[in-house]
């Protein structure tokens, strides 16, 4: 099946109507307070800072930071395609449980998708269509019923067949839009300038807040790209 932009972003508005609410709260919880915590938190590099000091930065303060708040926006991540995936009578705590118990499957089969994406983007365009195929890698993990890295990867390779390209393109779009968003925001911010504590903690809140928009659009176009090359269940009707 070919993927067309028109039905995927209306499975994917379908969705968000039925199931907004707790989208919000749960990408609230586990996304935007800890990006937002990063943002707040985090020491800045130093101005001026020499490499060494750099280096020392990078490793002590921004790592730290950032394999933290990838853990938990992971696991956000999961929260999220359980609940699109399974939006039955499952209350909110049992998803939450089986979005912890998968954590350490996702994180393993992201770290090998980052390693092939990585590869392929030193040629540019293999890593840029890597990333399209490997696109539903953890809905298809979320939807099982097996907890195996590299055969969710497969398989979503092998679902995405014929849609890579596709897949790549609605995949970088949350991104590109919250890093757009982000550069013109710090553009206006700049003009009253950046140094000041009042406009720094305006940059964080609104670099989580764009932050967890990628996190939710990202989720309702995963879901939604994944049903539709899912026989069994199709376009969600009657919302």
């Amino acid at each position: 099946m070919r993927l067309t932009f028109e039905g995927v972003f209306a499975e994917a508005r379908a969705l968000w109507e039925a199931e907004g609410d707790t989208l919000l709260r749960v990408a609230g919880f586990f996304g935007f307070l800890p990006l937002l915590a990063a943002g707040l938190f985090m020491a800045p590099l130093p101005a001026n800072a020499s490499d060494a000091q750099a280096g020392l930065w990078l490793v002590d303060t921004m790592l730290p930071w950032l394999f933290g708040t990838s853990v938990i926006c992971t696991y956000a991540s999961l929260a999220l395609l359980l609940l699109l995936l399974d939006p039955g009578p499952s209350t909110g705590g049992r998803l939450l449980v089986r979005a912890l118990a998968l954590l350490p499957f996702a994180i393993l089969a992201m770290v090998v998708v980052n390693v092939l994406v990585w590869i392929g983007l030193l040629l540019i365009v293999p890593g840029l269509y890597v990333s399209g195929r490997a696109f539903l890698t953890l809905p298809t993990l979320a939807a099982g019923p097996s907890r195996n890295p590299l055969q969710a990867i497969a398989d979503a390779i092998n679902r995405s067949t014929g849609n890579g390209w596709f897949l790549a393109l609605i995949g970088l779009m949350p991104l590109l839009a919250s890093y757009l968003g982000m550069a013109v925001l710090r553009e206006l911010l700049g003009m009253f300038g950046e140094s000041s504590d009042a406009i720094q903690a305006i940059v964080a809140l609104l670099a989580a807040s764009l932050g967890t928009a990628a996190l939710i659009a990202t989720a309702l176009l995963q879901v939604a790209a994944y049903r539709l090359l899912s026989p069994k269940q199709g376009p969600r009707q009657g919302m």
